[in-house]
């Protein structure tokens, strides 16, 4: 977020008392901005706002450049910083995040700086105040803003952001771009096409692995796609990612197991560490093979890996429901995939069904409204619509038009299953339960 904030509108520009690289290194990363970071009192004559490049000033320098943290050292400011703060905030309004006004050099300067035309100084409990504080927010006529924490002020900035431009969606155009722009390069010094006649018997070195795989990703055909997959495997029977791709493409595009069991043993040599792939094997062993033991033991495999992965806790949850039917657990995975990722459509959906099954409807209507929203697939989509033809008689007449739109294109959600919410909607005298059960059958099988 706070890469966004720096990038997305000209001029801002984060002061910290820090040495490490977070701030700049997200500017690169999320955004396609180059920051200007002055990270030491000699480049102090450069910290101006820019219209293009997002300033960053650490006053205590860099971790690379003899970072201040001596008690002594930090007590005063270096003389550099005064005039290029002075030019700064006399246009820019101080908004003051996770600094306790403890050190002496940055606290001295706003004591002595030109009244800004604001001051604002988040602060998470009233004892943060410190006498020293309350008095120069006083002198500034400042305002104390209370907040839970840094990351969930960032987090409570998201919808901002979203309503001018879904982050989401600038994050994968912004790596999009980059693709491009590599795969681009790589074509004109290679000066070769990649095409099917490069995979002939008589010339079986000629691609790397990355170009089998463009190739692969290029192939329309799935079983034409395989066979890519196949040969570029035999040529690069190590390499972890070309593994990974294959079987991601046989499970969940192709929906080919005939061998996958195999080839997931085979790729988990080279992927033993990578939760995100145990993920899928786990996922696998759950929903296609019904080994429910081995699944639980992948799974618990890759969330230890990888416990922040949104796929991996939300698939944990639907295992725990689905074969365990331990509702509590999977509520508590859900709710955690939907703190990593608040704007994950089928986490949302999924974890309103859960509080419908529950019956709390208010809730559940809630995240509905998120998951819809956010919608990215149109399984989804009849998914949420269902789910309010079932529990929410406002929405009776236009979830069931809704749904038969949707069938009518072919969409489904093979293999879900809707039997708790249909139960609790009988239960609650739903006004047509033949239909109900009707529509979740069309929706649940081809």
């Amino acid at each position: 977020m706070i890469a966004q904030i720096l990038s997305r509108t000209p001029g801002h520009c984060v002061l910290t008392t820090n040495f490490d690289s977070l701030v700049e290194s997200s500017v690169y990363q999320f955004t396609n901005k180059s920051p200007l970071v002055c990270g030491h009192e000699s480049l102090s004559g450069y910290a101006r706002p820019s219209q293009t490049h997002p300033l960053i000033i650490k006053i205590h320098r860099d971790l690379l450049l003899s970072p201040k943290s001596d008690p002594d050292e930090i007590n005063q400011l270096d003389a550099g910083w005064k005039e290029p703060l002075d030019h700064i905030f006399s246009t820019h309004i101080p908004i003051v995040v996770g600094y306790g006004g403890n050190d002496g050099s940055l606290m001295s300067y706003f004591e002595n700086m030109n009244r800004p035309s604001n001051f604002f100084w988040c602060i998470r409990n009233e004892s943060d105040i410190i006498p020293r504080l309350s008095d120069l927010i006083g002198s500034h006529g400042g305002s104390f803003v209370k907040i839970k924490g840094f990351d969930e002020l960032m987090h409570e900035l998201l919808w901002v952001f979203d309503e001018i431009k879904p982050v989401n969606d600038e994050l994968n155009e912004i790596t999009n771009q980059r693709i491009q722009i590599v795969t681009e390069q790589l074509n004109q010094l290679t000066s070769v096409k990649v095409t099917e006649q490069q995979l002939a018997i008589d010339k079986p070195k000629e691609l790397s692995a990355l170009e089998y795989g463009n190739l692969a990703n290029a192939e329309p055909d799935l079983e034409k796609r395989k066979e890519i997959y196949l040969q570029a495997l035999e040529k690069y029977p190590t390499t972890g990612w070309l593994w990974w791709r294959f079987t991601y493409f046989l499970h969940f595009d192709k929906n080919d197991y005939s061998d996958l069991e195999n080839y997931y043993i085979k790729a988990l040599e080279l992927n033993k560490d990578q939760g995100s792939f145990i993920v899928n094997y786990a996922i696998f062993l759950h929903r296609i093979a019904k080994k429910f033991t081995d699944a639980e033991k992948m799974f618990l495999k890759a969330l230890e890996l990888a416990p922040s992965d949104v796929n991996g806790n939300a698939a944990y949850a639907d295992f725990l429901k689905d074969v365990k039917n331990d509702v509590d657990s999977a509520e508590k995975y859900l709710l955690r995939s939907l703190e990593i990722d608040p704007t994950n459509s089928a986490n949302s959906c999924n974890y309103a069904q859960i509080l419908l099954e529950k019956g709390r409807m208010e809730e559940a209507e809630a995240y509905l409204k998120r998951a819809i929203i956010y919608a990215n697939q149109n399984g989804i989509l009849i998914e949420i619509w269902y789910y309010r033809y079932a529990h929410y008689l406002d929405f009776l007449l236009e979830a069931e038009n809704k749904i038969e739109e949707l069938l009518s294109k072919g969409i489904r959600s093979i293999d879900w299953n809707f039997d708790q919410n249909i139960a609790v909607a009988i239960k609650n005298n739903h006004p047509n339960p033949e239909k109900l059960k009707d529509f979740a059958y069309k929706i649940t099988h081809q």
